[in-house]
């Protein structure tokens, strides 16, 4: 079974490129877990949680998702022009989020019912752009296949972080988690920068052609950005709600649960998402048909997966309990409850690829909307009749499991032209 995973074509090797960063990347915070657990509280984790699903979420707005187009033009010119465009369109989206954050601050504060979030909430917009940088620039390095350089990334942000997360936490910094992750995206940034400004990514900008390609792949804002919105408010709904109903402390250990299988894993997923968006583009547009690719993809994701996740769903509250310690037996507990959930998001999300691909940008918001409605109408309903922690969870679970299985399932249709278009 382990030989079908020996890179022996290019497009195997970029994925191994790619997921030896990405195992790298996170076998560092996951080691250090241990000790983070008892180095700071629940409620540390839960207030860390909210502010790092903001900025995740901002960080991939403000550039209006035109950092999606670089990868599908011919000429590398007209890519590059896209990528100077979204970087000023996420620096000026910046600076009128913290003009927002100065003005509503104690509303934002009132709403997210933390009073510990409040002074992070300035440097909030900051954050959101580096990271909006380095998500275009990584599109940027994918399109060039430097997975290499992506892989480095991935390591230095997330060393940096757990060394400041760390550093701080011994010192009874309640605040470390969150300097962890404004240290470990401001090396990125730097480092991003610098490579690609060795392209000569920075010169020449050309605004009539930006004008031009802003509007040939003006989809990309208008379907994308609410696509990418109710993805990720229904994805980290749990984090929203659980803070509204029951504190920091309940999404400390939900934050926690997430950590521990579904970030790896799903980060595992995106380095295949990121090679299979590559290859399958250029087989499509040249073959018309990327289904092979697809097939292949689909195996590697599935033999990888389906025995640790078994495993973890039958031993996850006892391995929380003996690695971090009495206190987070509860966090345990959450993850088994969603694991069925994080093996069809493993799959499902790179193959997923395949909407942006086929340009089905109108259809993936749809089932956005859909699941986003279902999910908090689900979830709501579930605490007025239950109150109870473990119930909402099973909710989330099961709706977002089905929508998994519908994209999976769509997927595979847009593999070939004729049913893509």
């Amino acid at each position: 079974m382990l030989h079908k995973l020996k890179p022996k074509t290019e497009y195997s090797r970029n994925i191994l490129t790619l997921m030896s960063g990405t195992i790298l990347a996170q076998a560092i915070p996951i080691a250090i877990s241990p000790i983070l657990t008892r180095l700071y509280s629940p409620s540390d984790f839960g207030t860390f949680a909210l502010y790092f699903t903001l900025a995740v979420l901002m960080g991939s707005l403000v550039a209006g998702r035109y950092e999606l187009s670089i990868l599908i033009p011919k000429q590398n010119e007209n890519a590059r022009q896209i990528v100077l465009f979204s970087i000023a369109i996420s620096f000026f989206i910046s600076i009128l989020l913290f003009i927002f954050i100065c003005i509503s601050i104690d509303w934002l504060v009132e709403l997210l019912n933390n009073p510990d979030i409040k002074i992070w909430l300035y440097i909030l917009p900051l954050n959101v752009f580096m990271l909006s940088v380095i998500n275009i620039l990584y599109y940027w390095f994918n399109r060039h296949k430097e997975y290499k350089v992506l892989a480095k990334t991935k390591v230095l942000q997330s060393s940096n972080r757990s060394f400041f997360s760390l550093l701080l936490g011994f010192v009874h910094k309640s605040y470390g988690l969150i300097v962890g992750i404004l240290f470990g995206s401001f090396s990125n940034f730097i480092y991003s920068i610098k490579k690609a400004n060795d392209d000569d990514v920075f010169h020449k900008p050309n605004m009539h052609k930006m004008k031009l390609l802003m509007k040939k792949y003006s989809d990309f804002p208008k379907f994308n950005i609410l696509t990418t919105l109710l993805e990720n408010v229904s994805g980290n709904i749990p984090i929203y709600l659980l803070t509204i109903f029951f504190g920091p402390i309940v999404v400390g250990f939900f934050s926690l649960s997430q950590q521990v299988i579904r970030v790896p894993l799903s980060l595992i997923g995106v380095s295949f998402g990121d090679v299979f968006r590559q290859k399958a583009s250029k087989d499509l547009q040249h073959t018309g048909n990327c289904r092979h690719i697809f097939l292949v993809t689909f195996k590697k994701l599935f033999i990888i997966a389906i025995i640790p996740f078994v495993l973890f769903y039958f031993i996850a509250p006892s391995l929380f309990l003996f690695v971090f310690g009495p206190k987070w037996e509860m966090a345990g507990i959450y993850a088994q409850i969603m694991t069925p959930l994080f093996f069809l998001q493993f799959i499902s999300s790179p193959l997923s690829n395949m909407f942006l691909i086929a340009q089905k940008q109108k259809l993936d918001l749809l089932i956005q909307i859909v699941s986003f409605i279902t999910m908090s109408l689900g979830m709501i309903t579930g605490y007025y009749i239950s109150k109870d922690v473990p119930t909402i969870l099973y909710i989330f679970t099961l709706i977002y499991s089905i929508k998994y299985l519908m994209q999976l399932t769509l997927s595979y249709r847009f593999t070939k032209v004729s049913n893509a278009h």
